[in-house]
């Protein structure tokens, strides 16, 4: 297990359009008194392990998150780089952008940016798994009965939920691992929705760290009203 301190780099593609939350720019919307970005940013920059964060924002917001950041005192935000067409080439925007060329960071650690209930116990589990087996992926267990539907979304079939997971993040990778699958998905091709995936295309083996179902991604207007409830529940300075 790596005892390092600063030997991971954090990449928090932040260019969604938030289409289904209205169009607004999820990142920077407000839960309480801070906007949703800066509940991670808040995690990362009390981890001893991170050595800095790069966001790859939409290009119209990259001024303003770089300004904000830095009012906020967030000293482990060093880059704010310009999103890409997809939350794929956002990532390898950010991974590209040179800083995590220091051979001290060994561990590349992917975050939603519309997760804001991360937690330190979170990122020091999933930091010590990765650094132990080379990767890990924050994931919780699917708790509801599962169904399969046909087109006309009539049942068909119900699904074992035995061995299922909802995928969450942080993701966290060996670098050299995590580089050589940016590289091949790039040559194949191949998109992933997740940085889980594109390792595994790579034909390696994902290891999967439990996380509270709260770490969710707000995705939808109903998200914020329970993460405002987790967070007062927490007991954070909201």
């Amino acid at each position: 297990m790596c005892n390092e301190k600063n030997c991971i780099g954090v990449i928090i593609p932040a260019g969604g359009s938030g289409s289904r939350m209205g169009g607004v720019y999820k990142p920077l919307e407000k839960l309480y008194n801070k906007p949703m970005l800066f509940y991670s940013l808040d995690t990362f920059e009390n981890c001893d392990e991170v050595a800095f964060v790069v966001i790859s924002a939409r290009d119209d917001k990259v001024s303003e998150i770089e300004s904000l950041c830095k009012l906020n005192g967030y000293t482990k935000v060093k880059k704010v780089v310009t999103g890409g067409k997809d939350r794929q080439d956002s990532v390898e925007n950010a991974f590209k952008c040179g800083l995590f060329d220091d051979e001290s960071i060994k561990y590349i650690a992917v975050h939603d940016a519309a997760r804001p209930l991360l937690s330190l116990e979170m990122v020091k589990n999933v930091f010590s798994a990765a650094t132990e087996k080379g990767n890990a992926v924050c994931a919780c267990r699917v708790r509801d009965t599962v169904k399969r539907t046909d087109s006309c979304d009539i049942v068909t079939d119900g699904v074992d939920r035995d061995g299922l997971w909802l995928i969450q993040t942080p993701q966290v990778f060996e670098k050299k691992m995590y580089a050589d699958a940016l590289e091949k998905a790039k040559n194949n091709g191949f998109t992933a929705t997740d940085d889980s995936s594109l390792v595994s295309a790579d034909g390696v083996k994902v290891h999967l760290c439990e996380t509270p179902s709260y770490n969710i991604k707000i995705t939808y207007p109903e998200d914020v009203f329970l993460a405002k409830a987790v967070l007062k529940m927490r007991g954070e300075d909201i």
